[in-house]
């Protein structure tokens, strides 16, 4: 009989401190997105119904809050879910509250289907391309006779400092390959050692130096 009175204790204490809840849509979007979205890409669906929230947490008269939930921050989680997402179809967006006798917790959910670009198309255009140009060994001699020089993508050169996201951290790195849709950049961290990772141009954020 004590086994049985309490998790019956249990529940009724959790009723009372339990005050309500309410949830409500705010949009529906065909696409929606945080980044720079190039139409002329080819895009793939990656995954289907997926879904984030970020929440906030306030304790009794709001003393003390955590969290910070967003729709862009939402928006982010659920692409991050995918590394190579770009954006999202068919995506909802809502609110969820609850309600607590000593805290509360405020939340904004986005879903939708994931969509990035066909990485696998783009690497075996990548490819033509350089057997294309790689033209005849005579060709290559006089080409190779010639000065380098500076490479530049996209308001990007190589050498250059810029900053990126990486698990959910800022990090400054350098860039070491352009690509036409991503870029190749190193940097070295005290905690895990040298990185050499690999980004889309829309990831990464230009270094402002003061004169």
């Amino acid at each position: 009989m004590k086994k049985l009175l309490m998790p019956i204790a249990a529940m009724l204490v959790f009723g009372a401190m339990f005050l309500s809840s309410c949830t409500r849509k705010i949009a529906d979007l065909n696409m929606v997105s945080n980044r720079n979205v190039n139409f002329k890409e080819d895009y793939i669906e990656l995954s289907r119904h997926k879904q984030a929230t970020t929440w906030r947490f306030y304790t009794l008269l709001r003393l003390i809050r955590i969290g910070k939930p967003t729709v862009e921050n939402s928006i982010d989680k659920i692409i991050e879910k995918n590394g190579q997402g770009e954006f999202l179809t068919n995506a909802t967006i809502s609110t969820t509250n609850y309600w607590f006798v000593l805290f509360s917790l405020s939340g904004i959910k986005v879903e939708g289907d994931i969509y990035g670009i066909n990485k696998n198309k783009q690497e075996q255009s990548n490819s033509n391309e350089k057997k294309t140009s790689s033209g005849s060994p005579a060709e290559n001699k006089v080409n190779s006779n010639n000065p380098p020089q500076k490479i530049e993508n996209k308001g990007f050169e190589l050498g250059e400092k810029v900053n990126v996201k990486y698990k959910n951290r800022n990090v400054e790195a350098i860039i070491t390959e352009l690509k036409e849709v991503t870029v190749k950049v190193k940097w070295h961290s005290t905690w895990d050692g040298d990185h050499n990772e690999e980004f889309y141009y829309s990831e990464l954020k230009k270094i402002e130096t003061t004169k």
